[in-house]
This record gives structure tokens, sequence and C-alpha cells, in this order.
């Protein structure tokens, strides 16, 4: 967990998409990475949001890729948060008050238990950052050009495939 010196930052599935897609904002992503290798920062993610990204790497490009992305995913400097009954029903909470989607609920749930920022481009998530801290990626805002999966619902993980 993160210690009173240490900011606290949370990747929703917008965050780890874009650092597999080399999308907007995955230069900010590396930096967090880096930083979390040094234990600087306490980065973590859900296993809910992994497995959300996961799945969208499954539908867009195949087993193989997903396997990829979830083996480059779970590689990454960061602690994956496992769901609790204190979690699952924190989510609960948020996807209701904010009209979030199962993924983003979770990680606007850990991020209040952390104390922490949710890191995203997410434009989802503006109503969530008037009661929390966000770290907007991209374009700031929760505008601009981000990952095609997370904008558009289809897009392409082909950024999954070439390992960025």
């Amino acid at each position: 967990m993160a210690t009173r010196n240490e900011a606290a930052y949370v990747l929703d599935g917008y965050s780890l998409l874009a650092f597999l897609e080399g999308a907007a904002g995955s230069d900010r992503l590396r930096d967090l990475l880096e930083r979390s290798k040094k234990k600087t920062i306490y980065l973590a993610t859900t296993v809910i949001n992994v497995a959300e990204v996961v799945g969208l790497v499954e539908v867009e490009c195949g087993l193989p890729q997903a396997q990829l992305a979830l083996a480059r995913l779970l590689d990454l400097p960061l602690v994956r948060h496992e769901v609790d009954d204190g979690l699952a029903l924190a989510a609960a909470r948020c996807q209701a008050q904010f009209e979030l989607s199962f993924g983003d609920a979770f990680a606007v749930a850990l991020a209040r238990q952390l104390g922490g920022a949710v890191v995203t481009g997410n434009p989802r998530l503006r109503q969530a950052a008037r009661l929390m801290e966000v770290e907007w990626l991209g374009g700031g805002a929760g505008v601009g050009a981000g990952p095609a999966s997370v904008q558009d619902g289809a897009g392409t993980a082909a950024g999954v495939a070439a390992g960025r």
C-alpha cells in the first residue's frame, strides 16, 4: 500500500490499453512505470481492469494476442489488487453514483481507497473527477486521441501485436 510519502496512482482499462497500443499518454505511463520500478510512487490496477483489457484484445485480435497482452501486463511494475467484498461494494457504489462501466467503477473505487488518482483518458470519468483526483492522458480532461479500442468500442489493438 501507499505510504504517507508515496503518491498513489491507479491505471484503469483505458490507460492499460493506451500503454499496450502506444497511444496518446503512453509516454506519461512509461514515466509512471519507471517511477514505480524505483518505488517512488505506488502504482496499481485491479485484476478486473487487466481482465477487461485482455478480453478486448481477444475480441479484436484473437487469443494468441490476448495471451501476449496478458504477459505484458503481468510483467509491469505495478500492484494488481484482487477483488474482496470491500472493493466490490465500493465499486458498486461508484458504478451507481457516477454511472460508470464495471471496470471503470473498480479503478475509481481502488483510487478512492488508496487516496490516489486514477490515470485515464476516458471521458466517462469526468463526473468522478469532481470528487477525486484524475490524471488525464493525452488531450487532457478526457478529450483527444486515445486507444481506438476504448474510444469506439471496436478499433484495433495493433499495438499489442507490435509489442509497443
